[in-house]
Order: C-alpha cells, then structure tokens, then sequence
C-alpha cells in the first residue's frame, strides 16, 4: 500500500476533503479496506485525509465518492478507470461521472 508519506509527495500536505488540516492517514474511497482484495490499497483508491475528517465520517458519503471520481479521472486519466473497471464486480459499484 501507498504510504502517507508518498500520498503526501504526490498529493501536497493538505488534507484532500478539507483542504485546511494536514493530511495524516488514507482512506479508502471507493472500496473498504479488505485483507482479501490487496488492489484497493492502490493509490486510485486511496484520499489524502486528516484524522479530523476521518473520524468524524466526513469523507464516507456518495457526494465524496462522486467528487473524488472526478478528481481522480482527472488526475490519472484512463489508467484510472481501466483500475476501477479490473476490480472484481461482486464488489464494484456504479461509475460516479
């Protein structure tokens, strides 16, 4: 899995939710963490988030996950979504564009 430290490098220090408190942990946006499933600890589903915003859920809603979808296409482009379309469809949800 990504490290913060390298989200960070890529990413900035803010928290990508808030945009105002430094970024300290991931979370795992469009599918839970899961020691059976290592591929949802890539990148492309992780966000850069305070523990502030962790805790309290504020990063755990559809808005999120929609906004999130396009922050991501638009960072990674194709190589993003051919990602979210290999995991496995028991798991995967709708697109959010």
């Amino acid at each position: 899995m990504i490290s913060v430290e390298d989200l960070r490098e890529e990413r900035g220090d803010l928290c990508e939710h808030c945009q105002q408190l430094q970024g300290t942990q991931r979370h795992h946006v469009f599918f839970r963490r899961s020691k059976n499933h290592p591929e949802y600890d890539h990148r492309f589903n992780l966000m850069l988030v305070a523990a502030k915003c962790h805790m309290e859920g504020k990063v755990d809603s559809r808005e999120v996950r929609e906004w999130f979808w396009k922050v991501q296409v638009k960072r990674y482009g194709q190589e993003f979504i051919d990602w979210y379309e290999s995991v496995s469809t028991k798991t995967r949800k709708e697109h959010y564009d």
